[in-house]
């Protein structure tokens, strides 16, 4: 979270501000289902690993894509 609040504070183009903006975004996303995962598997396994086959795995895919858009960027 600080290294993220320190990219926050670089100056950005406007692409770089919309890209930082949709990693946060996605960082929101795929941590809510990330911590909706590991409070499923302690009760149901088999339901929470389609869960993360289907919710988060995707989610934290879309971050990760988020982060190398803007590792592109620069």
């Amino acid at each position: 979270d600080e290294a993220f609040s320190k990219l926050e504070k670089m100056p950005l183009d406007e692409t770089g501000k919309k890209i930082v903006a949709s990693i946060k975004e996605d960082q929101l996303a795929a941590r809510a289902l990330n911590n909706k995962f590991a409070e499923m598997v302690q009760t149901n396994r088999e339901e929470a690993v389609q869960f993360l086959l289907k919710e988060a795995n995707p989610a934290t895919t879309k971050w990760q894509d988020a982060i190398r858009d803007f590792i592109t960027l620069q």
